[in-house]
C-alpha cells in the first residue's frame, strides 16, 4: 500500500509502521485509531466526545507528548463538567491531569496556580486524607520549590510524608515519589550529599516496589547521577547517565522527555569533563529533538540553545573558561528528580 496506490493511501500504513517502532507501539497504534474515530464522531456526542479524549489524553500522557495530552485534557474537562458536575470526582481528576500536563509543558508557575486552585475543592469533596488529595499536596510544594521557594517545598513534602505513610503506606509509588522530592529539594536547600544518600536508599524501594525497568526507578537512578555529579564527581556522574540512556530509551522510547533530558545531561557533563567539543556535537545532536517533542520555548530546549552558544565561544576563543561561568544545566537536563505525581 506504501509503494503503490494514491496518496491518502499510503498515509495509513505509513503511519502504522511508524508507531510500531520503538516502546509502547500499542499505545501509539490505539492513538490513531482514537484519532480516526474522534474525526467521525458526530459534535453533540458529548459521551463518546468525554470517552475520546479522556483516552487520548491519557495516551498522549503515557508516551510523553504532554503538548497534545494538554490538549485533549482542555476538550475533557468541559465535557466532565456538562456531563457530570464541577465536583464530580472524575472532573476534580481531569482538573489535576490538566495542572500537571501545564507544567510538564514548560509552565510551572501556571501549574502552581491550578493546584492551589484545586487542593479546597478536592478536600471538600473527597476529604483530606483521600490519595488524590494527597496528591495534590505533593504537586503544590514540588512546584513551591520550582517555582523559586526550594525552603518552602521541602517544607510542605515533609509534612506530606507521614500522611502518606499514614494512609497509603509506605510502599506506595506516590510515597516513594515524595521522598524522591525530599532528596531533590534537600539539595536544592544546601545538602547535595544528604540527597545523594537520600537517593541511594530510595532505590532499592523502588527496584523492589516497582521493578528495575519502571520509568520512576529509572528518574532515581537519574537523580543519583545529577547529584553525584553536585557532589563533585563529573566523571562518575557522566558514566552514570551513559549506562542509564540505553535502558532509558528501551522502557521509553527515544522521543520521551525523560530520554531527552537524560542526552541532554550527557551532552553537559561531556563538556564539564574537558571535552567541550563532544558536548557541543551533542548538544546541537539534540537541540532539534527537543523543539520537535518539547517546543522551542520550553526551559529544556533553551538551556540546550544556551549549551550550544556557551560551548560555541569557548572553542572559538580556545580559552579557558572565566572563574565562575557556568553552562545552564536545567532541571530537564540535569535527571535530578523532582517529579509531579500522577
Amino acid at each position: 500500500m506504501i509503494s503503490s496506490g494514491p496518496q491518502p493511501q499510503q498515509d495509513a500504513p505509513a503511519a502504522v509502521l511508524r508507531a510500531t517502532a520503538g516502546p509502547h507501539a500499542d499505545t501509539r497504534l490505539q492513538i490513531i485509531l482514537l484519532q480516526d474515530e474522534l474525526a467521525r464522531t458526530p459534535a453533540d456526542a458529548d459521551d463518546d466526545l468525554l470517552r475520546l479524549h479522556h483516552v487520548l489524553a491519557a495516551n498522549h500522557d503515557t508516551l510523553g507528548e504532554y503538548h497534545p495530552a494538554l490538549h485533549h485534557a482542555n476538550q475533557e474537562l468541559p465535557l466532565r463538567r456538562h456531563i457530570q458536575g464541577d465536583h464530580h470526582p472524575d472532573t476534580l481528576l481531569t482538573r489535576g491531569n490538566i495542572a500537571f500536563l501545564t507544567g510538564e509543558c514548560g509552565d510551572p508557575a501556571g501549574a502552581l496556580h491550578l493546584f492551589r486552585e484545586l487542593l479546597p475543592n478536592a478536600m471538600r469533596v473527597l476529604g483530606p486524607d483521600h490519595s488524590e488529595s494527597l496528591l495534590t499536596r505533593g504537586n503544590i510544594a514540588h512546584l513551591t520549590g520550582e517555582c523559586g521557594d526550594p525552603a518552602e517545598g521541602l517544607h510542605l513534602l515533609r509534612e506530606l510524608l507521614p500522611d502518606q505513610v499514614r494512609v497509603v503506606g509506605p510502599d506506595h509509588p506516590n510515597t516513594l515519589t515524595t521522598r524522591g522530592n525530599i532528596a531533590h529539594w534537600t539539595g536544592e536547600c544546601g545538602d547535595p550529599a544528604g540527597a545523594l544518600h537520600l537517593l541511594r536508599e530510595l532505590l532499592p524501594d523502588r527496584i523492589r516496589v516497582l521493578g528495575p525497568d519502571h520509568p520512576d526507578t529509572l528518574a532515581t537512578r537519574g537523580s543519583i547521577a545529577y547529584w553525584t555529579g553536585r557532589c563533585g564527581d563529573p566523571a562518575g556522574v557522566l558514566r552514570l547517565f551513559r549506562e542509564l540512556l540505553p535502558d532509558v530509551i528501551r522502557v521509553l522510547g527515544p522521543d520521551h522527555p525523560h530520554t531527552l533530558a537524560t542526552r541532554g545531561s550527557i551532552a553537559y557533563w561531556t563538556g564539564e569533563c574537558g571535552d567541550p567539543a563532544g558536548a557541543l556535537r551533542l548538544a546541537q545532536d539534540l537541540l532539534p529533538d527537543q523543539v520537535r517533542g518539547l517546543g522551542p520555548g520550553h526551559p529544556y530546549t533553551l538551556a540546550t540553545r544556551n549549551n550550544i552558544a556557551s560551548w560555541t565561544e569557548r572553542l572559538s576563543a580556545s580559552t579557558p573558561r572565566p572563574e565562575g561561568t557556568i553552562e545552564a544545566e536545567a532541571p530537564g537536563n540535569t535527571g535530578a528528580q523532582a517529579e509531579s505525581g500522577r
